[in-house]
């Protein structure tokens, strides 16, 4: 899965804020997806790098090419996915890009 906005921050029963989806539909959304086999929800919005999870399902935030709030290096997350559902979860900061775009052409 990929949205903007994540489920949650910090926890799945949090308040409803800026940063989230609203408390109203999250458990059923989450609960869909879980049932429907998501192992994955990737989200931005939030500018700060963080992992959680709820049920089967792994939440990833990445950092960003433009502002991180938590003091991170400018980049981006090369998600790796394997057909035994594991992954890598690779940063590459900006000054590194050119030298994985090489290696990934090769």
């Amino acid at each position: 899965m990929l949205t903007h906005i994540p489920p949650f921050v910090s926890s799945v029963d949090e308040d409803d804020g800026y940063f989230n989806i609203p408390k109203a539909i999250r458990e059923d959304v989450l609960r869909l997806f879980d049932e429907s086999g998501v192992i994955l929800w990737l989200a931005g919005h939030t500018h700060h790098t963080s992992r959680r999870s709820c049920e089967h399902i792994t939440i990833l935030n990445g950092e960003t090419t433009s502002a991180n709030f938590d003091d991170r290096p400018f980049g981006f997350r090369f998600l790796t996915l394997r057909h035994d559902n594991s992954f890598d979860w690779e940063f590459i900061a900006l000054n590194k890009q050119k030298e994985v775009m090489i290696r990934l052409s090769q």
